[in-house]
């Protein structure tokens, strides 16, 4: 076999060196494109980056307005309780004005504003109660005009509890087993519920400033009772002596 020649090796080492040439070129190329596509993946990241970092900046700023605005409610809030408080303040203290023109008409103050010493105090210079001078003013019919059903039957259930009730240390005492209900109700001349009893008893408390007072006995029931030592105990008790003393002197 005849060896080559020295054009023939020439030309393949040039074609070696050439491939080699080329092959050194594409790694470069391929090193070249790899660092860019590197570059721009870094660069994109980065602005990612950024762009999270904006996002987050504003959250905070939105929060942060956020609790300004929740500070802001609150406050306004605790200015509307408070403003409730002062209003619900006033309209306990209306109310409890409204209530004492309401006792005033109950008393008969509805035309004298200031009444005589003769009308509201006896002689001791103890000032009468309400019951007390609605019951002194002697006339059924102008009473009703100017109090509630409940009130007309305390004067009455007042001015008979020196009767009905039974004498005892503390004074008169009515209970349920005296048949207080069907006495107002013959006294009034109507059918009376339990309930307008009782109002009628409450409203009788009231009246009398505590003289009076009507509560659940814990062995007897609602009871009802004038108590001794008060200036209308002592009133009323000589109230029914006088009765007597005239029924007596006109027999």
């Amino acid at each position: 076999m005849e060896s080559d020649s020295p054009s023939t090796k020439a030309v393949d080492e040039a074609t070696a060196a050439a491939s080699q040439q080329d092959n050194a070129m594409t790694t470069e190329a391929h090193a070249e494109q790899s660092s860019i596509a590197v570059e721009q993946i870094v660069e994109q990241l980065a602005e990612r980056v950024t762009d999270l970092e904006e996002t987050v900046e504003e959250q905070a700023e939105q929060i942060d307005s956020l609790e300004e605005d929740k500070a802001d409610l609150e406050d306004r809030v605790a200015d509307l309780e408070a403003e409730t408080a002062r209003s619900r303040a006033e309209d306990r203290q209306r109310l409890t004005d409204a209530e004492d023109r309401l006792d005033d008409l109950e008393k008969g103050d509805i035309t004298d504003e200031t009444p005589t010493p003769q009308a509201d105090t006896n002689a001791s210079t103890e000032p009468l109660t309400p019951i007390e001078r609605l019951s002194e003013s002697g006339d059924s019919t102008d009473v009703a005009a100017n109090v509630t059903a409940s009130v007309r039957r305390a004067v009455t259930l007042f001015e008979n509890l020196p009767d009905w009730g039974q004498s005892t240390p503390k004074g008169r005492v009515l209970k349920p087993s005296d048949r207080p209900k069907q006495l107002l109700e013959a006294a009034c001349d109507e059918s009376l519920a339990w309930t307008q009893y009782y109002r009628a008893a409450e409203a009788l408390e009231r009246l009398s400033k505590g003289a009076v007072t009507f509560f659940d006995h814990s062995k007897h029931g609602r009871t009802v009772v004038l108590h001794e030592g008060s200036g209308v105990h002592d009133r009323a008790t000589q109230s029914k002596k006088g009765r007597q003393q005239s029924s007596l002197a006109a027999d």
